[in-house]
């Protein structure tokens, strides 16, 4: 008789891959989508298979984002700040993508406005929005 060894799955590891098929595909159904609800925005296997994403590391997202512009970078901030809280297995703390996209913003001289701050304040739990712990 044999025995299997779990393992935990990693959801927080750079091992996963940020897909530029899945993000370019994303970001265009967030341009049609304007309410502040994911219900249908993403399929149930998508909220599965890319649940990782909202923890990869600012390195990560630095590269994802190279061939993207400020707005859409807003656009990927809005979409994580709410699947945090609306999409199972999507909580983030200070791993957050949100933060790593807030840090891109900055390094780019655009730092996210009054308006989107306060919009993630109000459309979030996590204390560590936008900027990562203190």
């Amino acid at each position: 008789m044999t025995t299997e060894q779990w393992e935990p799955v990693n959801n927080s590891a750079d091992n996963n891959v940020i897909d530029p098929t899945f993000l370019k595909d994303l970001l265009a159904r967030l341009k049609n989508h304007k309410k502040d609800e994911l219900h249908g925005l993403i399929s149930p296997d998508e909220e599965k298979n890319h649940r990782h994403l909202i923890k990869q590391s600012t390195q990560a997202w630095n590269k994802a984002m190279e061939n993207y512009d400020n707005e859409d970078i807003i656009a990927f901030i809005r979409f994580f700040t709410l699947a945090e809280m609306q999409l199972h297995g999507w909580d983030a703390g200070t791993e957050s993508a949100v933060i790593s996209l807030a840090k891109i913003l900055r390094k780019r001289g655009a730092p996210l406005e009054k308006k989107w701050l306060l919009w993630i304040k109000q459309n979030s739990s996590n204390k560590f929005l936008p900027n990562g712990a203190l």
